[in-house]
């Protein structure tokens, strides 16, 4: 499909709310160069998949545009999208964003994902007083303590991190309900007894194998972990019902 053909094929989408131009696109499935004119009537579309596009300026276009999800991009421009200030979604895995000063202005923010990403400071995120769920996963994160101002966080996804996670400070995130922290080398699990919160943890791995701190959450009912670990702790949760998954495969345990 080339350009021509894509105009018209934005034309007629008045009524459209979801998109997802994700796969497939290449170049002549771009939103490159002028504008389709029906862009500023797809005032019902609310959530957006885009992969390797140039051009953000079509966004501004979507007057209630609350969900973008952009993967695969490169020499993008973000300041864009510092206009968008009905997001309540954001997904920018896989990108090359450096860094988090034009977010500042999107007040509705409530998710955010950034992994696998260049980004290393996080203070930007304090501006955001609706965040709720973060993923700053496979990161260079240099300094964790912003973390501790975004009250609202519930759920933190923080799995293969490129440097050491701040366990300190992760203790000291009250509202945790989930957290991952896959593929990191961590030497106890002493800072989950502060997270009473806590609902989902993936994995439990670590080098002391102090996993009685699980015993003191009493909202815990999902826990990822290896065989041993589940064997060694899979009857201690008796007044509740347990999901656990074990090397990929889901069991549940009844009360």
């Amino acid at each position: 499909m080339k350009n021509t053909d894509f105009e018209d094929f934005w034309n007629g989408l008045s009524q459209l709310w979801k998109a997802d131009l994700s796969h497939g696109l290449g170049n002549d499935y771009s939103l490159r160069g002028k504008i389709p004119v029906s862009f500023e009537e797809l005032n019902k579309v609310k959530l957006l998949y885009l992969c390797q596009h140039s051009n953000l300026e079509p966004l501004l276009h979507l007057p209630n545009l609350e969900a973008l999800f952009l993967s695969g991009w490169v020499n993008i421009d973000y300041t864009s999208l510092s206009k968008c200030e009905n997001l309540k979604e954001l997904g920018l895995a896989n990108t090359d964003i450096d860094n988090l000063n034009w977010i500042t202005s999107l007040k509705k923010l409530k998710k955010l994902s950034i992994s696998k990403t260049k980004i290393k400071n996080i203070e930007p995120l304090l501006t955001l007083p609706s965040l709720t769920e973060l993923n700053i996963s496979e990161t260079d994160i240099e300094d964790w303590k912003p973390l501790t101002s975004i009250h609202k966080l519930s759920k933190l996804y923080a799995f293969y991190c490129k440097k050491p996670i701040d366990l300190e400070t992760v203790s000291k995130l009250k509202n945790l309900t989930l957290i991952d922290i896959r593929g990191n080398d961590i030497e106890n699990l002493n800072f989950l007894s502060e997270l009473k919160k806590l609902k989902c943890i993936w994995d439990i791995d670590c080098v002391t194998n102090n996993y009685d701190v699980l015993k003191t959450l009493p909202s815990l009912n999902q826990i990822g972990c290896r065989k041993e670990i589940f064997e060694e702790i899979k009857d201690w949760f008796i007044d509740r019902t347990m999901h656990y998954i074990v090397n990929g495969k889901e069991i549940i345990i009844k009360k």
